[in-house]
């Protein structure tokens, strides 16, 4: 449930407008909760969810399809192989 809400809320924190000398600020909100969630509990959120969450993100901006998927997805990748290098730190 709690996985529900913070990527619901990473999507709307994604899709508000905001002046442009503060678009080029924003954080890609929905991917650094994905990293997040990643890193907290790999055996529930994996490479299909970031699939998932990429192409509901293209679909709700109106993006190349295939673009936000692809991205999520070579994310997930990089946090899963570097999860047992970066848990002695």
């Amino acid at each position: 449930m709690l996985l529900v809400v913070t990527f619901s809320l990473g999507i709307v924190l994604t899709l508000i407008p905001l002046p442009g000398v503060l678009e080029w600020f924003r954080p890609h909100w929905l991917l650094l909760i994905l990293i997040y969630w990643m890193r907290a509990v790999p055996r529930s959120v994996g490479f299909v969810v970031a699939w998932v969450l990429g192409f509901g993100l293209d679909s709700i901006q109106g993006a190349v399809i295939g673009q936000y998927p692809l991205v999520f997805v070579v994310v997930a990748l990089l946090v899963s192989m570097t999860r047992n290098q970066s848990t002695y730190f």
